[in-house]
């Protein structure tokens, strides 16, 4: 038997807020189908968690990349600045999705994607389309329902 409920990883910055109200809808979407929604970004979860609930946009959890770091020593505060540890940063996103076994992670960023081993659709918030590392396309121009019904053909996964 295959199970469509997806966990459905969002990153913040040049996906959702480069067409949020397409992004609400698609979460909403989402959620009304039983898929779990991740927010996941280089932003604090302060920062996600204020915006997100100014765009009204539902979620299930959201990943901080900044908290992560910080939480694990992995940035430190000095008189120039913060420095930080890049390959730590670039692999936080991975990391997490392996760990909550996340079917599917939206990014406009392929400095992650080298780390990834699931799935990973490279955004492109220009032309509104999103591409799989297998080659496959997901058109983001379309109704947020025909996405995520997309989504759901291309990432089947057994259920328990």
């Amino acid at each position: 038997m295959i199970s469509t409920k997806l966990k459905i990883g969002l990153d913040y910055h040049g996906v959702i807020d480069s067409n949020p109200d397409y992004f609400k809808e698609f979460c909403c979407y989402a959620k009304s189908k039983g898929h779990l929604i991740y927010i996941i970004s280089g932003a604090s979860k302060v920062f996600i968690s204020d915006v997100l609930e100014q765009l009204r946009l539902p979620y299930d959890y959201i990943f901080s990349i900044l908290d992560y770091c910080l939480a694990l020593g992995y940035i430190e505060q000095h008189d120039n600045g913060l420095i930080i540890n890049n390959l730590a940063w670039n692999k936080a996103k991975s990391d997490f999705c392996r760990r909550c076994n996340i079917d599917l992670h939206i990014d406009d960023s392929d400095i992650y994607l080298q780390h990834f081993l699931q799935p990973y659709c490279l955004y492109d918030n220009i032309k509104k389309v999103c591409q799989i590392q297998n080659g496959q396309i997901i058109n983001f121009n379309q109704h947020p329902s025909v996405a995520i019904d997309s989504l759901v053909a291309v990432i089947k996964k057994p259920s328990c």
